[in-house]
């Protein structure tokens, strides 16, 4: 107990705020990814064999571990632990649960970064 007190406060403080620094980049290392490093260096950017097409989107499975929601039914799509099963547009980052694609419900929004053709005469 005697040598805990002989550590400056400062230190303590020191220590503490590595500790979390740490734990955090632990936490949210792979966050965001959808795919092993292995798999990302064989799948070229243009590649959509993973995609899921629904009402113009580009849903690409993800998982997040950060407070993020469902925009079609706004429960949560995040868990630091176990997430559920999401789904991300590359084109307007609609975020969703998967359940809802596979389930064929109709709450999705069509795309609004879609591009439209445009002819020019």
């Amino acid at each position: 107990m005697e040598e805990w007190a002989k550590i400056p406060a400062a230190v303590c403080a020191n220590l503490v705020k590595t500790y979390r620094k740490c734990m955090i980049s632990i936490l949210y290392a792979n966050e965001g990814e959808c795919r092993k490093e292995a798999d990302m260096e064989t799948v070229s950017q243009g590649d959509k064999t993973n995609c899921l097409p629904h009402k113009g989107h580009e849903f690409i499975p993800t998982i997040y571990h950060f407070p993020s929601n469902c925009e079609a039914c706004t429960k949560p799509l995040w868990n630091v632990f176990k997430p559920p099963p999401a789904l991300e547009c590359r084109r307007c980052h609609v975020k969703c649960h998967k359940d809802h694609l596979d389930k064929k419900e109709d709450v999705i929004a069509p795309c609004k970064g879609t591009v439209m053709a445009v002819r020019l005469y």
